[in-house]
């Protein structure tokens, strides 16, 4: 067997040297080699070979330059044929409960074998609803791969299907890794971290931000391939092996960065993105897009999300890859849909509404995470990491600002904050009480089930009326309403709603219990009470979401009842 197998790969071998050859020999017949290579050299550098310059090349810069289309197909069947021998090894494949098995290029295999990307394992894909549908135990890791195998996918079918837009397989690798690499600036929770914990800390961290520097730091990993233990130092960085073996140059990394992190040219009225230029902005839709939100990240949380939660997916993202089309609108090549795919359209808009109308805002998972919250914030000063520096300790509230530290932030931080013993100078600060609150709301989260009760929960309403449920009395009713709705009325019979819901609390002789807290309050007054009800809004409007609820718990308290 061992023999028959030698046989095979040595055949293999010599067909792809003998094809290669075959290639050159070509080129050089048609004349269109010292063209190209004479192109090729103005971008470049003169002593750049033809096969190491192949990568800075694209479809649109041949024909910018008179190049003909017929001996520009055959260049890039040429460009097909020189893959590095990385490549030509058999290709791990993962097996995926939602997509089945599919293959994975080695250089995202090997990004994957990283600590930066390994901590996906920890992070719950929607975060706390785990405690409320015992199937969503599904995590960002292999979300991550979904997204990957349907950005590759995508983009190979638009390949296929329109040949002239000159994609390589350095678009395509770009994009590959682009998707693997589009949660790993996640904290714990997802959201949780997001939304809630990093504005109540004044922190301005965006999720685009760490993303791009998580992929920094994973770059500069140096993965041991050689097996035998030896020293990291002598080991090649990911970013020189994408560089070396790959043929991934600056732009591409730029291209990579951009894809996760958006624009880096902010402000600027033109071209915004380094990475490729307006001949490929379509490359910037497949993963994130944020024109239309029709993307690979999407197709892939709402199949994923609905089959551990038992819901339907009605949205045919298959279907969708083969009617999409580059066209060009006003000036800038977009991916466009067949208008007879609008009511596919339509069932992934009502799909992404039904996950968040019934399980992301569920009444129970929205108290699970202002609980949490509130736990990570007593602890937030308390809470202590590993930094890159040595001898230094990053707390938890700054953890974004250090990626070492950032790498060992997962969900399992209230396990850390159950398990953590403060030392004597701690308790000298008087951080003791801190700590023993925090501990007590995870208790009562995953030991008790002692849950805040929600009185009430609203339909989704504009954004202006949460904005003005924060306002001082009497704000409002100043406002000039300009023949709008009096959104001061919707506030006045959300609050009565309210004070209904507590008083048959009341009368049953439920406990209703009340605290301290730093989650925004609303304080709803009455005679004979005065409760003060926290409310919640979620999801915020800047994830891309229309939809805003808003949850109104009454808090537990030891000490007093009503």
């Amino acid at each position: 067997m061992a023999t028959s197998d030698q046989t095979r790969k040595r055949k293999r071998g010599e067909w792809k040297k003998m094809k290669l050859e075959n290639f050159e020999k070509m080129l050089k017949e048609q004349k269109v080699n010292d063209k190209i290579r004479k192109i090729i050299h103005e971008k470049g550098s003169e002593k750049m070979t033809l096969r190491d310059a192949l990568p800075v090349v694209d479809l649109n810069y041949l024909m910018e330059r008179n190049v003909d289309y017929c001996d520009i197909r055959h260049f890039f069947d040429f460009i097909d044929t020189l893959k590095s021998e990385e490549e030509m090894k058999v290709k791990k494949i993962f097996s995926d409960p939602i997509h089945g098995q599919f293959e994975v290029h080695p250089a995202c295999e090997m990004i994957i074998d990283t600590p930066q990307f390994q901590r996906l394992r920890f992070l719950k894909k929607i975060g706390t609803c785990y405690f409320v549908f015992p199937g969503a135990s599904h995590n960002r890791f292999e979300h991550a791969l979904g997204v990957c195998h349907l950005a590759g996918k995508f983009v190979r079918t638009l390949r296929q299907n329109q040949p002239n837009l000159g994609i390589t397989h350095i678009d395509m690798l770009c994009v590959q890794i682009g998707g693997l690499c589009c949660s790993i600036g996640y904290g714990p929770f997802s959201r949780l971290y997001e939304e809630s914990f990093l504005p109540q800390v004044k922190n301005q961290s965006t999720l685009e931000r760490r993303n791009v520097l998580m992929l920094e730091a994973l770059l500069e990993h140096r993965p041991n391939r050689s097996g035998n233990g030896g020293s990291s130092s002598e080991q090649k960085s990911i970013k020189d092996i994408l560089e070396v073996e790959y043929g991934l140059q600056k732009t591409d990394i730029q291209f990579i960065k951009e894809i996760i992190g958006g624009p880096s040219k902010i402000g600027t009225t033109g071209w915004p993105y380094e990475g490729r230029n307006p001949h490929k902005a379509f490359l910037y839709e497949i993963v994130y897009n944020k024109r239309n939100s029709i993307d690979a990240y999407r197709w892939d949380y709402l199949a994923r999300d609905c089959h551990n939660m038992g819901l339907k997916n009605s949205f045919d993202h298959l279907r969708y890859m083969q009617m999409a089309r580059v066209i060009d609108v006003d000036g800038e090549l977009q991916i466009c849909i067949r208008d007879k795919e609008l009511i596919n359209i339509h069932n992934l808009f009502y799909t992404r509404y039904l996950l968040v109308r019934t399980a992301y805002n569920h009444k129970v998972n929205c108290a699970i995470e202002m609980m949490i919250n509130e736990a990570m914030l007593k602890s937030k000063d308390i809470i202590v990491f590993k930094s890159t520096e040595p001898k230094k300790e990053i707390k938890l509230c700054d953890c974004h600002t250090d990626m070492k530290a950032y790498t060992q932030l997962t969900d399992n931080i209230i396990f850390k904050i159950l398990s953590y013993d403060l030392d004597k100078e701690d308790k000298d600060k008087g951080k003791e009480k801190d700590l023993k609150e925090a501990k007590e709301l995870i208790r009562k989260v995953i030991e008790t089930r002692d849950l805040y009760t929600c009185v009430f929960e609203s339909n989704p309403f504009a954004q202006e009326l949460l904005n003005i449920m924060a306002e001082p009395k009497g704000v409002g009713r100043r406002r000039k309403q300009n023949g709008k709705r009096d959104i001061t009325k919707d506030k006045e019979i959300i609050k009565t709603k309210i004070l209904t819901k507590v008083k048959e609390l009341c009368t049953k002789k439920k406990k209703v219990k009340r605290n301290n807290s730093n989650v925004q309050a609303v304080n709803v007054t009455e005679k004979d009470f005065n409760v003060q009800v926290l409310h919640m809004i979620s999801p915020t409007p800047n994830r891309g979401s229309s939809l805003n609820f808003a949850h109104f718990f009454l808090v537990p308290d030891k000490q007093e009842s009503i």
